[in-house]
C-alpha cells in the first residue's frame, strides 16, 4: 500500500494525468455540494480501490419566463436587426434578473452566476411556454437551499422554475456528460493524506474541485484505454439464533467465498482456481462446545491451504463479528452479495453491529461514518431461518 501511495503522490507532484474507472457513486446529506465516485485508479500498470470526491457542486436551475414574456421575447427575436426589439429584449431580461435578485437576497444566496440561453419545453405542464425562447439558467451551491418551483405572486415575470429538486450528483453526471461504468481522465487532483481526514475506506482517496478541465469522461472512439478492472467480489451467508432474553436473533455463524477477478465484461475463466474461502463461528451462550471441536478445528486448519480455511472459532458474538470487518479491509471487496442480501444479511448484520456498538459497522459499505442508518424494528432475521 506505501508503494502505490507513493507512486500516486509523484504522479499527482509531476502533474500526470490519472487514469479513473468509475462504477458506484453517493452523496452525503451532511456534505451538501459533494460527490464521491467509487472505482479503480489505474497505476503503474495497477487497479487500485479508490474514491474521487468532487467538491464544490453548484445548483443549476432553469427559469423559464411567462407566456406572455415568452411571446414577447420570440416576436422580438424574429427582429434582432432592429435596434427597439433588442432593447425590449434587454427590458425583459432585466425585468426576470432583477425578481431573481430579490429572490436571491430573501434565501440568503451570497455567490450566484446566472446567464441567458436558448430553451423549449415540450413536456406536461400546460403554464410553461412551448415555443424556443430565452431562459435564465442560474448556478448557486448547494449549501443553500433551493429556491421556490412556482411563483407565488400573478405579477411574476417567471412561471416554472426547473432543477430545484435535483441532487448534486445527477447534476455532476449531467454536466460532465459522464455515463457509467466508464474511464474519467482525472487532473489537478489532491491526495486526502492525513487518516483523520479520511472519508472513506478505500486504499487511495483523490480530492478534486468540479471543473470541466478537472474531470474528462473518455470514449474508446475516441483513445485507446485499459480493460475495465476485475472486481473483487464476496458472497456472504450468515446463520442466527433467536435470543429469548434480549428477543432479536444473533449471529452464531458467518461463512463468505472471496473471488478477486470477476471480469465485468464476459465470463470470468477458471473461476474455481481463485476462490478464497472462511468461516467464523462461535459457541452458542450458556451452551459447551463439543470436546473435540477445538483440536477438529485446529488439524482442518493447518491441511488446509492459505487460501480455504475451513472453521475460525471466536469467543462470542462480538469478536465475530469485529473478525469479519477486519477481513472486510483486508480483502477489500468492490461487490458485497448474497441470497437476499439487502433485505435479510446486511439487515442483521447493521442491527448486531448497533446492539455491540461495534464503532467499525461503516466497513459494510465504503463511505466512513459514525450514525447508523434508519433501523427496521424487531428481531430481524427470523425469515431465513
Amino acid at each position: 500500500k506505501t508503494n502505490i501511495l507513493d507512486t500516486v503522490d509523484s504522479a499527482l507532484a509531476n502533474d500526470d494525468d490519472l487514469l479513473f474507472y468509475w462504477f458506484d457513486a453517493t452523496e452525503h446529506p451532511k456534505a451538501p455540494g459533494t460527490v464521491y465516485l467509487f472505482g479503480k485508479l489505474f497505476i503503474d500498470n495497477k487497479y487500485v480501490t479508490t474514491c474521487l470526491i468532487v467538491n464544490d457542486v453548484w445548483r443549476v436551475l432553469s427559469i423559464a419566463p411567462t407566456k406572455r414574456l415568452a411571446a414577447q421575447l420570440a416576436e422580438d427575436a424574429a427582429h434582432d436587426d432592429d435596434h427597439e426589439a433588442k432593447k425590449r429584449i434587454a427590458d425583459v431580461r432585466m425585468q426576470i434578473y432583477k425578481e431573481v435578485q430579490e429572490m436571491r437576497k430573501e434565501y440568503d444566496i451570497k455567490v450566484m452566476k446566472a446567464r441567458w440561453k436558448r430553451c423549449s419545453y415540450a413536456f406536461e405542464l400546460d403554464h410553461v411556454p412551448r415555443e424556443e425562447t430565452d431562459w435564465l439558467e442560474v448556478k448557486y451551491p448547494y449549501t443553500h437551499r433551493a429556491l421556490r418551483q412556482s411563483p407565488i405572486s400573478s405579477r411574476s415575470t417567471y412561471c416554472h422554475i426547473f432543477g430545484t429538486t435535483t441532487k448534486a450528483l445527477e447534476n455532476f453526471l449531467i454536466q460532465h456528460r459522464i455515463r457509467g461504468p466508464n474511464w474519467l481522465r482525472i487532473k489537478r487532483a489532491e491526495r486526502v493524506k492525513e487518516i483523520h481526514h479520511s472519508v472513506t475506506h478505500c486504499v487511495v482517496e483523490l480530492a478534486v474541485g468540479d471543473s470541466p478541465k478537472s474531470i474528462v469522461a473518455l470514449s474508446e472512439a475516441t483513445e485507446k484505454l485499459p480493460p475495465p478492472p476485475p472486481m473483487c467480489m464476496m458472497a456472504v451467508v450468515l446463520r442466527t439464533v433467536y435470543n429469548e432474553k434480549s428477543k432479536h436473533n444473533e449471529v452464531v455463524a458467518l461463512s463468505a467465498v472471496v473471488h478477486r477477478g470477476v471480469s465485468t465484461e464476459q465470463p470470468t475463466p477458471h473461476p474455481e482456481k481463485h476462490y478464497s474461502t472462511f468461516t467464523l463461528v462461535r459457541k452458542l451462550d450458556e451452551h459447551m462446545l463439543p470436546p473435540d471441536f477445538k483440536p477438529l478445528v485446529a488439524r482442518a486448519n493447518q491441511s488446509a491451504s492459505r487460501r480455504h480455511r475451513p472453521l475460525q472459532f471466536c469467543a462470542n458474538e462480538r469478536a465475530l463479528l469485529s473478525l469479519f470487518l477486519q477481513k472486510l479491509s483486508t480483502f477489500d471487496p468492490d461487490v458485497l452479495c448474497g441470497h437476499n442480501f439487502i433485505g435479510y444479511t446486511l439487515d442483521v448484520l447493521l442491527h448486531r453491529c448497533a446492539a455491540l456498538r461495534l464503532n467499525t459497522w461503516s466497513k459494510l459499505g465504503r463511505l466512513r461514518r459514525r450514525q447508523l442508518p434508519r433501523l427496521q424494528a424487531g428481531a430481524r432475521g427470523a425469515p431465513e431461518n
